[in-house]
């Protein structure tokens, strides 16, 4: 499981994929500072990975730059009930 990001939300990210026994976790950031991977070596040595879990900085990009993405997933696309 490759985790993007090394801020408070993937360090919970981190205690839940172990809670429900992930076998490896690793967390990416674009330096690789505080024992995270870069992207360019998770690339390189995890690009089998079956789960990628997003974790940006919560107001990263105002909703006004990025119209494009949208605050709630469509209800077509939710999958309630379903543990990973």
């Amino acid at each position: 499981m490759l985790i993007l990001g090394t801020g408070g939300t993937s360090k919970t990210a981190v205690a839940v994929a172990r809670s429900l026994g992930a076998a490896e976790v690793y967390r990416l950031s674009r330096s690789g500072r505080d024992g995270a991977l870069t992207y360019e070596d998770a690339a390189r040595l995890h690009a089998d990975a079956d789960v990628l879990i997003n974790t940006p900085p919560a107001g990263c990009i105002p909703p006004s730059k990025a119209p494009h993405c949208p605050r709630r997933l469509p209800e077509s696309q939710r999958r309630r009930g379903r543990r990973l």
